[in-house]
């Protein structure tokens, strides 16, 4: 009995493993495929385009960063094998590209109602310098709301259950709470 356990254990840990893999795998590739073509085709040099290039590019960097952390742990038994510093890092950049990547699909999910909805304005004013101006608005208010674990209001640990450094979600969590509240009154407000 105990050795079977042992060994669903070291299966489970191997689809895991070749599972996580295979994600990073598909996720750098595909993402570096459409970084290289919205950069080399001309045509694609707009609005939302470049937002999807900085999508793809913090996806690729998230796959590459945080991701390894996650098959390490799983290798080594479901431990966190490094400092607990390290560990908050891992999980402030997890928790920095998730909330980027929901702001940005945000931002082009309003960018795209505005090209149909408002075309002439959206036409004037979407221009490369506003494209970037939301870009650094989405990375701040990603960092911002990654950020207040770093001052102890919520915490970053390691969770053995989900075999990586994450957010720990024992609090009520109002950061996200207000973050996607936000997005909510912008769309309605927009619509």
């Amino acid at each position: 009995s105990n050795t079977s356990l042992q060994n669903y254990a070291v299966r489970a840990s191997a689809v895991k493993l070749a599972s996580l893999g295979l994600i990073i795998c598909i996720s750098v590739a595909g993402n570096l495929l459409l970084c290289l073509l919205i950069l080399k085709d001309r045509s694609l040099h707009r609005a939302p385009y470049y937002f999807l290039l900085d999508l793809c590019l913090a996806d690729i960097i998230r796959s590459v960063v945080c991701f390894p952390f996650v098959m390490i742990s799983i290798s080594s038994g479901s431990s966190w094998t490094y400092s607990v510093i390290s560990c908050k890092v891992i999980a402030f950049m997890a928790v920095l590209f998730c909330f980027h990547a929901a702001f940005m699909l945000f931002c082009i999910s309003v960018t795209r109602y505005m090209a149909i909805a408002h075309h002439r304005f959206y036409s004037k004013r979407m221009t490369l310098w506003t494209c970037v101006a939301v870009i650094c608005m989405v990375w701040t208010l990603s960092v911002a709301m990654a950020f207040p674990p770093v001052f102890d209001v919520g915490t970053y640990k390691f969770i053995k259950e989900e075999e990586q450094c994450i957010f720990e979600h024992r609090y009520v969590k109002a950061n996200d709470t207000l973050g996607f509240m936000l997005m909510l009154a912008v769309i309605v407000g927009t619509t």
